[in-house]
């Protein structure tokens, strides 16, 4: 028996260790990200707070509207009233004389009750005619779209966000790389200084020369490990997943040279911009409202009915009998309003207002699209311009160093001048992948400005 409980406990021991193994595997399996990934990451709504608020502020703006469609819909009520009533026939004015001084036994009552009303009805109500809600109903329609056009704004900076937090970490990245490597070609030259300074070919300053090298290049791998897991942290803050995930970045920057005309990505702008959208849509139901302030001066019909039954029990002549009638009411109400002291006069100068300060920041915002758009234009052409330079100088960088490195083996060549052209190549290349990441951000910002960032493919 002990020997079957130390067995058990030995197997729930190894299970309890293989399942912690697991756990410490699948928790160790790097998040494989692509940059549409990162994008579908970041818009659940879950993972940003601006997406909840602005899904949260299309709710409110849905519940407007159906207030606003209940002023002419079909209203039904039913109530049921129970009252017991005791009083006195004088204080309503009625005051039953004596029959006969004679008669005694003959008197008409003053004070009846108490007995028991039972009220009970149902009430039907429904406007036909007017005009001022079926335009306060189209107000409320064309507010509950410009929020929901909002959201698209929101949308579209968090997918612009995101976009440039990839682009950053997988610069970034390359930065590690690249200095990677030159702590390689750093460490290969000292191991070469090193072999021929014990052939008696280099003095002991070649050496310390390239000693120095390496620490400069380890120094600056440090620098670029660090930025590299600040702009992982970044893009995790950005997609929401959590902080302790590893990322993998799966995508490469590539340079795609693009022939784009400035008044094409203008009016694309004017058309897919979200922000432009919300405030047209601004515009049109403050219209509405004003249209709907108006209608108020025309008549409106409406039509109603009551029906029920009272009930009276007991009698107001003290027996146990119960009474009920059936009562009912129908009829129609048309108002026309005459006057109202100037109010909707009032209403209609300071909508009017709104309507010309929404105008003003309407034309306002399609000048800053116009110049967002030119800038963007302007800064991708020069990043092309750029990326077409770095490659010819990272070209000729690299047959410089090659040429270099041939004539050091040779001993034609000092280990300066090999640190120095491979210092070029370096630059050099260096200096190409940040042209190549710099058009990058610039077909980001070109795509943001044209209102085409969530259909971006990288």
């Amino acid at each position: 028996m002990p020997f079957r409980v130390r067995s058990i406990r030995g197997l729930l021991a190894v299970t309890s260790w293989l399942g912690f193994s697991v756990a410490i595997s699948t928790a160790a399996e790097p998040l494989r990200l692509s940059f549409e990934e990162a994008i579908r990451l970041a818009s659940r709504a879950g993972a940003q707070t601006r997406l909840q608020l602005a899904a949260e502020a299309e709710l409110v703006a849905e519940s407007q509207l159906k207030q606003v469609r209940a002023q002419t819909g079909l209203q039904f009520n039913a109530g049921l009233s129970d009252r017991i009533l005791r009083f006195d026939l004088r204080s309503i004015g009625i005051d039953f004389p004596q029959v006969s001084p004679f008669v005694a036994n003959v008197a008409l009552p003053n004070v009846v009750g108490p007995f028991t009303v039972i009220n009970s009805q149902v009430h039907l109500s429904k406007s036909v005619v007017n005009r001022s809600a079926a335009r306060q109903i189209e107000a409320a329609r064309e507010s509950a779209e410009s929020v929901k056009a909002q959201s698209k704004s929101v949308a579209a900076e968090i997918t612009a966000q995101t976009a440039k937090a990839y682009l950053e970490a997988l610069r970034a990245k390359s930065d590690v790389d690249l200095a990677a490597e030159n702590v390689s070609l750093s460490q290969g030259r000292l191991n070469f200084a090193s072999e021929r300074r014990a052939n008696g070919i280099v003095t002991g300053g070649d050496v310390r020369r390239a000693n120095l090298d390496v620490a400069e290049a380890r120094q600056a791998l440090f620098a670029a490990q660090t930025s590299y897991r600040s702009a992982i942290l970044q893009l995790v803050a950005l997609i929401g997943v959590p902080f302790e995930t590893s990322v993998e970045l799966t995508e490469q920057a590539v340079y795609r040279p693009e022939d784009i005309s400035v008044a094409a990505s203008v009016q694309a702008a004017f058309r897919s911009r979200p922000e432009l959208g919300a405030t047209d849509l601004e515009v049109e139901s403050l219209r509405l409202k004003a249209q709907a302030i108006a209608a108020e001066s025309r008549p409106t019909l409406a039509v109603f009915a009551d029906a029920g039954a009272l009930t009276v029990a007991p009698t107001p002549n003290n027996d146990s009998a119960i009474v009920s009638s059936p009562t009912y009411t129908a009829g129609f109400e048309f108002r026309l309003p005459i006057l109202d002291g100037g109010r909707r006069a009032g209403q209609r100068a300071e909508i009017e207002s709104q309507i010309r300060q929404a105008n003003i920041r309407e034309q306002a915002l399609r000048r800053q699209i116009e110049l967002q758009v030119r800038m963007a234009v302007e800064s991708l052409q020069a990043a092309a311009q750029q990326v077409e330079l770095a490659r010819q100088q990272s070209t000729l960088a690299a047959e410089n160093s090659d040429e270099t490195q041939a004539r050091y083996a040779a001993g034609e060549a000092s280990s300066i001048e090999l640190a120095d052209a491979e210092a070029r190549l370096s630059r050099s290349r260096h200096d190409y992948t940040q042209a190549v990441y710099q058009h990058q951000a610039a077909r980001i910002a070109l795509a943001e400005a044209t209102g085409d960032i969530v259909g971006m493919k990288w």
